[in-house]
């Protein structure tokens, strides 16, 4: 792993992933980009081609100064002498985060959530979700709680029959360079206790054609996904909890789940999503 991208808006949610990417800078020796989109302040539609770019530059130059004097400050904070290559882009946040991710080789993207004491609004944004969704890179969603130590084990949630092989990939590259164990839970909700054939030789398969030897897996036959992994954490104990964003019979569920406050107690871990 060699770069990691935080998109900030410089809000207090944005402070927290902003510290927790510079702790695993730190440590894992990464680049860090820090991203923030703004828009030119106009009310007038009919204003000349002049006037817009001398918007536009001072709109540049205001950003400019505030994103400076936060990375400063979070620095400051964190205690973490690390550069920050900050990264100004005129526009919307989501689409601004897509492009630059489809433009250049982002290995991670950490974005702030709002934390488990805000129970008064919802956990992830919209703008979390958009990116989780619509690019190739592996998201991290991180509480405004969240503290890095460290990335020791990962549990990835899946029903392996629907996974694709490139997000499994993907998982495993983040993991290597972490150094992490990978614990794999294959939840089969299809509404019957039956354990079929190929169910029953899946940890056969799995372990032969994923050749990483920090790798364990459970099968466990539910319709209730979230208490699956509620069970598996509480077991595991995991520093990271990945889904696959193309698999939205997990994904969708874990990600609902965090935004009712008593399943966002139990899933306290910052989420990782692949695709």
């Amino acid at each position: 792993m060699r770069t990691l991208l935080v998109p900030i808006d410089l809000s207090l949610n944005s402070q927290a992933a902003l510290k927790f990417a510079l702790a695993i800078a730190a440590k894992h020796k990464v680049e860090i980009s820090a991203l923030h989109a703004y828009q030119v302040d106009a009310h007038n539609h009919f204003l000349s081609l002049d006037s817009i770019r001398q918007l536009e530059q001072k709109a540049t130059g205001e950003a400019d100064k505030k994103v400076r004097a936060f990375l400063q400050s979070v620095q400051s904070e964190s205690k973490v002498n690390h550069t920050i290559d900050p990264v100004l882009r005129l526009g919307f946040a989501t689409e601004e985060i897509i492009a630059v991710c489809e433009q250049v080789q982002v290995d991670l993207v950490v974005m702030g959530t709002r934390g488990i004491t805000d129970a008064t609004s919802k956990y992830f944004g919209t703008n979390t979700r958009t990116v989780m969704e619509n690019i190739s890179s592996p998201v991290l969603a991180v509480n405004s709680e969240a503290v890095f130590q460290g990335f020791t084990k990962i549990l990835y949630v899946t029903n392996l029959e629907s996974t694709s092989v490139l997000a499994l990939g993907r998982l495993l590259e983040l993991a290597t360079s972490f150094g992490a164990s990978i614990h794999v839970l294959h939840i089969n909700h299809n509404g019957t206790e039956h354990v079929s054939k190929y169910e029953q030789k899946i940890p056969g398969f799995f372990t032969r054609a994923v050749k990483y030897d920090q790798l364990t897996l459970t099968v466990a036959k539910s319709d209730d996904v979230l208490d699956e992994v509620y069970r598996c954490m509480v077991d595991q104990k995991p520093d990271v909890l990945a889904v696959n964003a193309d698999e939205r019979a997990i994904y969708s569920k874990v990600i609902a789940a965090s935004d009712d406050h008593e399943a966002v107690l139990k899933i306290t871990t910052p989420i990782l999503a692949i695709n």
